[in-house]
């Protein structure tokens, strides 16, 4: 969350919030993504109905995983916008924020 504390004023809690959520959220996607790590490093079951159930578990986990990464994306780019506008309005906007 480092990236986000130079965003985040003392005096404005829904910008705070909207980090904690955003972070929230990382930490979720990392979950997913821990899961599907550990099931690759598992053999395939032995039985044929077995691997298809494994299958399935690891696709919804990696597409519960693309959504939240999508979701990820969508708070970022609503943060930078907003940062970007609230910076520009009180004449504090960095360059370097322009990329």
């Amino acid at each position: 969350m480092r990236p986000l504390a130079g965003w985040i004023g003392a005096g404005d809690t829904g910008l705070r919030e909207r980090a904690q959520r955003l972070q929230r959220f990382f930490e979720d996607v990392e979950e997913h993504y821990q899961r599907v790590v550990q099931a690759a490093e598992q053999p395939p079951p032995d039985d044929r109905r077995a691997r298809r159930s494994q299958r399935r578990e690891l696709q919804a986990t990696v597409g519960e995983m693309r959504r939240k990464v999508d979701e990820l994306d969508r708070m970022v780019l609503g943060l930078e916008v907003e940062h970007g506008l609230q910076a520009r309005a009180s004449g504090h906007h960095r360059p370097e924020a322009d990329g």
